[in-house]
């Protein structure tokens, strides 16, 4: 029987690219694959996630969880850049976009 077997990427809307990416690339340290103008993909291990330009009023990803590899790290990189880290390992990116760190 035929399966699922695994999830292929994650795309979200984000209604700022250049905020999205600072904060994904820049503040998460997440690496760029391509850049489509209003799409963009990132690497995240080995998953990848996609950033949409627009905004939809439907969209219900509640969070998106990351495995890192060094928490203080990038919480610090993160509050540097005014993102507060809150539920001890929560961060909300652009658009609300809540993010969770797991070490």
């Amino acid at each position: 029987m035929a399966k699922v077997i695994g999830i292929d990427h994650l795309a979200i809307y984000v209604s700022h690219m250049d905020e999205a990416k600072e904060f994904f690339i820049n503040g998460l340290g997440l690496t760029e694959l391509s850049d489509y103008g209003e799409e963009y993909f990132m690497q995240a291990g080995k998953q990848t996630i996609a950033l949409f330009l627009g905004k939809n009023e439907e969209q219900t990803i509640n969070h998106l969880a990351l495995n890192v590899d060094n928490f203080e790290e990038i919480s610090k990189r993160l509050e540097s850049r005014g993102y507060k880290i809150y539920k001890g390992d929560m961060v909300d990116g652009p658009d609300g976009i809540r993010v969770q760190l797991i070490s």
